[in-house]
């Protein structure tokens, strides 16, 4: 898990259209608003209930064998030429996957992943739509500068412990995060290191920590990341800055 939630990074849900939705009205908002998802709502209470994506939209838009495209067909429906029933909704599919806005990021991140989805329904509990994670709220994170990812690690390290994580030193370059110091035990070193490899923007950790006591022989308590941990005062004497 990471400190980051997704209501930190999502972008706000833009254009939706309504179920009974004709096809060319959600192809314009795509246009317009330049977008490669489109939120279908039902009628009424506005609850999510499908997604309409670029691709759903050009493999429609494929000429059939007599060289006429579904969008040609609907267009000759809306004038009245031709009896055609397409909508929005009819061509939709059902919502592979959603996200909580109170979700960790990188829980949300493989939602979206795991789904194929470009763009990930951020809804609430009663199941309203709020928001959508993208893929580029996912890129610009990654792509924020070494200075700020390297507060981000020491913002998550000092919430193990502060006292603990007092003496490891972080350095963050070219995307690389460099962990130096010499902390109480073996468990410490292998949570810090953890815990840095998950915050977004850190592609790797080169792990240069120290530690006094092996406790890898002790049996982790359930519920616990990275293990058993007591309070490290009751444990350790203090150690300064390696």
């Amino acid at each position: 898990m990471s400190d980051i939630k997704v209501r930190e990074v999502m972008s706000s849900s833009g254009g939706t259209v309504s179920r009974n939705a004709s096809l060319l009205e959600a192809v314009h908002l795509m246009a317009e608003q330049d977008v490669a998802v489109v939120p279908i709502l039902a009628e009424g209470d506005g609850r999510l209930v499908g997604l309409l994506t670029e691709s759903d939209v050009i493999r429609r838009a494929i000429p059939d064998e007599k060289g006429h495209s579904a969008l040609s067909r609907l267009a000759s429906f809306l004038t009245g030429e031709e009896p055609l029933g397409t909508t929005a909704g009819d061509l939709a599919h059902p919502v592979p996957a959603t996200t909580s806005p109170h979700a960790d990021f990188w829980d949300a991140v493989r939602a979206m992943e795991q789904s194929g989805l470009e763009e990930l329904p951020v809804v609430d509990e009663g199941g309203l739509l709020i928001g959508m994670m993208n893929r580029r709220d996912v890129i610009h994170l990654l792509a924020r500068d070494d200075a700020t990812i390297r507060q981000h690690v020491v913002h998550v390290l000092t919430k193990m412990d502060q006292e603990v994580a007092a003496p490891i030193g972080v350095k963050v370059e070219g995307g690389t995060a460099v962990l130096k110091g010499k902390v109480d035990r073996g468990s410490t070193k292998d949570l810090a290191v953890r815990l840095t490899s998950r915050v977004p923007g850190v592609f790797s950790v080169s792990d240069e920590l120290h530690y006094e006591i092996d406790d890898s022989d002790v049996k982790p308590s359930s519920g616990q990341l990275g293990g058993s941990r007591s309070d490290p005062r009751t444990t350790r004497q203090m150690i300064g800055p390696y």
